[in-house]
């Protein structure tokens, strides 16, 4: 029997969403900027190909204990700084289990589930996506952005099979009514999460026979996966294909959409030889189109509000160490093992203890204060 792995978050934007897309944007695209998803939701619209070949070899790299890839020419992995400007999602904002407390959001929030039951008692049917858009798409419902944004958590961000999830609408709410929610934790959490299930299933195989009892026939991955192989794009220049050139201001993805793989003989080999190979900081390319910190030359800013920007304490945030709040798990997130990948001078990392007794507790170690009296930036081009 082979061997299935279920991609639940590889999505290919279908005809319809597209069209949702672009006619909500006309009327949303300033909240939408103004939360910090815009350019997640415009680059839904990209076709990402699949390449398992890469996939089943990168995910031999990785270690389920530390959350990094370790290479012959030392330990990456992807960061909040890459799901920050790969996906477009925020690193800040209230956590993914925020609730809803005024009453007025709460109201939005019962109309929501009173569409979703509708759709679940005809005929005993579930609330497919597809359904769900049907009863929205060009309606004229006071919650089509709502039930929007319930389409792109459910069947993009956070997906589970092909339905809509009901435990993502106070999110929907907060988010269509201008409140951050910082989801690129989730987001990356959820990828830690997967990419360990990946691993230790490939450890596994390695252990029991093809048939036997214990031989785990198929494996479900519900996170945005396909970011795991545009990191190794941006980042390895010898596994690299051709990509599309894009306009300013489009977002990074569309310069992998629909491209075709290369053919490599030994993705291992490739992985492995790629000492001089490696970017380590494959961003500070675009950093005038991104609006990311990259200076040209290394600066320290004091730390006053007048003088940092959401993008600076987002960029700090991705460099430390912190929890990982998802839906399922609580990742631990340790960007000192990869300090090149910020420009750092890369230090012995040392064990850090936990803080994931509860989300609660874990969220608080995320958005713990910054006490810093200076802020360091160090240049794009080191």
């Amino acid at each position: 029997m082979a061997f299935e792995i279920h991609f639940n978050g590889w999505h290919h934007p279908r005809q319809k969403w597209v069209r949702w897309v672009d006619q909500l944007q006309l009327k949303y695209e300033t909240v939408w900027k103004k939360v910090g998803i815009f350019e997640a939701i415009m680059s839904t619209k990209c076709h990402i190909n699949k390449y398992h070949e890469l996939l089943y070899g990168i995910v031999e790299k990785w270690c389920c204990e530390t959350n990094t890839f370790v290479f012959p020419f030392g330990e990456a992995t992807i960061t909040l700084e890459d799901v920050m400007v790969l996906a477009g999602y925020p690193v800040r904002g209230d956590p993914v289990f925020v609730s809803l407390e005024e009453q007025e959001l709460r109201e939005v929030e019962e109309k929501m589930i009173l569409a979703r039951q509708q759709i679940s008692t005809k005929k005993g049917s579930q609330a497919r996506t597809t359904l769900w858009m049907d009863i929205f798409i060009d309606k004229g419902s006071e919650i089509e952005h709502e039930a929007f944004l319930a389409t792109l958590l459910s069947v993009l961000v956070f997906p589970h099979r092909i339905l809509v999830k009901r435990s993502l609408f106070p999110i929907d709410v907060h988010l269509g009514r201008g409140n951050p929610i910082a989801l690129a934790p989730a987001v990356l959490a959820s990828i830690y999460r997967d990419l360990t299930l990946f691993k230790k299933t490939i450890v596994d195989l390695s252990k029991f026979p093809a048939g036997s009892y214990r031989y785990p026939l198929e494996i479900t991955l519900p996170s945005p996966f396909y970011l795991v192989q545009i990191w190794v794009w941006e980042r390895f220049k010898n596994l690299q294909p051709q990509p599309m050139l894009i306009n300013h201001g489009d977002p990074l993805l569309f310069r992998w959409d629909k491209v075709k793989a290369l053919k490599i003989d030994s993705v291992k080999l490739a992985l492995d030889s790629a000492t001089n190979e490696f970017v380590w900081r494959p961003y500070v390319r675009y950093s005038d189109n991104y609006g990311m910190f990259y200076p040209n030359d290394e600066i320290w800013i004091p730390f006053k509000k007048d003088l940092v920007n959401d993008q600076m304490l987002s960029f700090v945030i991705s460099l430390r160490v912190s929890e990982l709040v998802g839906f399922d798990s609580i990742e631990q997130y340790l960007p000192h093992r990869v300090a090149m990948q910020f420009g750092i001078d890369q230090d012995i990392p040392s064990c850090v203890p936990r803080f994931n007794k509860t989300k609660e507790i874990a969220w608080k170690n995320y958005c713990r204060p910054i006490h810093d009296k200076h802020l360091y930036f160090p240049s794009r081009f080191l």
